[in-house]
């Protein structure tokens, strides 16, 4: 099992890596237990939520659709449908399941740190699509069935199948500029037998080194997403987890991993297991990384271990998986005057506290005045790309101020500033813009207490 052994390469982490270093076979934990699939995630908010498609739409194609990718960056997460040589293509049935679980995974990211797991989208419908491929196993049904009895039994024979379609894994004789070459993390949802009891299971390496050549920032790594027993498969949830592991979630080193690849300080976190405590609701997939902590870098600072907000296979903003879009400020309506186009602008009653809804209709229902949170951008030139901001983010709890632009023409909207901060609160702050008006966003990043009318 080849895949159980940690690469010898990893003795010497703190080395510098060399053309010639082969970087070993990546470690799996084990499977990972229903629990990890539990609970329901909320999606993602405002802009990027509307402009996701509800829908999944394409051909069925066995290989990566490179035609109509969309070009949101070179590391990517790729979705896999997989099935056994004999069983049922059930594809069309599961690639809107798929395509929303893989979003829904992101949305906590999104939402909380204004970043994405970059995806591999587009299909010959448009670049909004989630691009899957179906693979056909070289493994029959029975074949799985007797894996499944083994602790890696599944996940080898997951891997040699995606290598036997070309979808190429990270293999333990790469050497790192081979390794380094591979841009594609495989992400399967197998639709055939799996140990019981379980959600899936994912590869990682054990490289606590904060460089750009550590192994965790590869391609190649393998996430597999198990059926849940109910007809369908874990929940986004589970995709999260097993992605989180393929970013290098969690490092031994971490101060609350139990078990070198997962923490035990809050049910709620994506990455802790059933033994943890209840420090919020109880829901699964609350929090990705509860204080910031053992796997993502707490705001201002960092932890002297490798952090998934280092990966490659991360976006540096949370829409680099949108299609392209109307994003200048100047198309869009501004009804409040706060110099930001957002949801309040298309409705009246709401850039005017004074004016009644009298729509009586899903208009209306949908322009219900906002309470909170809210946030009011006030943005003044300084010169030809610089720009001076006022923000005031208004709510409770604490939020997510993210503030997006577009640095020169042509080029990707990107985050400029983000600040995690006790809310209300009013921050100032320069920022560089040259070819779009900045804008501001605000996530919760705990809940706000139900308010009564």
């Amino acid at each position: 099992m080849r895949r159980l052994l940690a690469p010898i390469c990893l003795l010497f982490a703190l080395a510098p890596a060399t053309a010639s270093a082969y970087v070993g076979a990546p470690m799996t934990h084990g499977t990972d237990g229903a629990a990890i699939g539990r609970g329901a995630v909320d999606p993602a908010p405002g802009a990027v939520a509307k402009r996701q498609p509800t829908s999944w739409c394409g051909p069925e194609r066995g290989s990566d659709d490179t035609a109509d990718e969309l070009q949101n960056g070179g590391y990517k997460e790729h979705a896999v449908y997989m099935i056994p040589s004999d069983g049922a293509d059930r594809f069309g049935l599961f690639a809107g399941s798929i395509q929303a679980d893989a979003f829904a995974a992101s949305a906590l990211l999104e939402t909380t740190y204004g970043r994405a797991i970059r995806f591999d989208m587009g299909t010959s419908c448009g670049p909004q699509y989630l691009d899957i491929t179906v693979v056909r196993m070289p493994y029959s049904t029975a074949q799985l069935t007797a894996a499944a009895q083994n602790g890696t039994g599944t996940f080898d024979l997951v891997s040699q199948s995606l290598d036997a379609a070309g979808l190429q894994t990270i293999q333990s004789s790469d050497s790192y500029a081979v390794a380094g070459q591979r841009t594609r993390n495989w992400v399967v949802w197998l639709d055939g037998p799996a140990p019981a009891g379980t959600c899936g299971q994912a590869a990682i390496y054990d490289d606590p080194s904060r460089q750009p050549d550590n192994l965790n920032n590869f391609g190649g790594k393998v996430a597999v997403v198990f059926p849940s027993g109910s007809g369908g498969f874990c929940s986004s949830n589970a995709v999260r987890h097993e992605i989180g592991h393929n970013l290098g979630a969690l490092q031994p080193g971490a101060p609350h991993a139990f078990d070198g690849s997962h923490c035990d300080d809050a049910i709620e976190d994506t990455m802790c297991y059933s033994n943890s405590p209840k420090v919020a609701n109880g829901q699964r997939g609350l929090f990705f990384d509860y204080h910031n902590d053992d796997y993502w870098d707490p705001a201002g600072g960092a932890l002297p271990w490798w952090t998934v907000n280092l990966n490659r296979f991360l976006c540096p903003d949370a829409g680099c998986n949108l299609a392209p879009g109307p994003d200048d400020a100047a198309a869009e309506p501004d009804a409040d005057g706060d110099g930001v186009p957002d949801a309040t602008d298309n409705c009246p009653h709401v850039a005017n506290p004074d004016q009644e809804n009298n729509y009586g209709d899903a208009r209306g229902d949908a322009c219900e005045r906002l309470r909170a949170p809210k946030i009011r951008l006030v943005a003044k030139r300084k010169g030809k790309k610089v720009w001076k901001l006022r923000i005031r983010a208004s709510g409770h709890g604490r939020g997510v101020v993210t503030v997006r632009c577009r640095k020169r023409r042509g080029a990707q909207v990107r985050t400029v500033y983000t600040r995690t901060t006790k809310l209300p609160r009013t921050l100032r702050r320069n920022v560089r813009c040259g070819a779009s008006r900045p804008r501001a966003a605000l996530a919760l990043k705990t809940p706000v207490p139900a308010q009564r009318m």
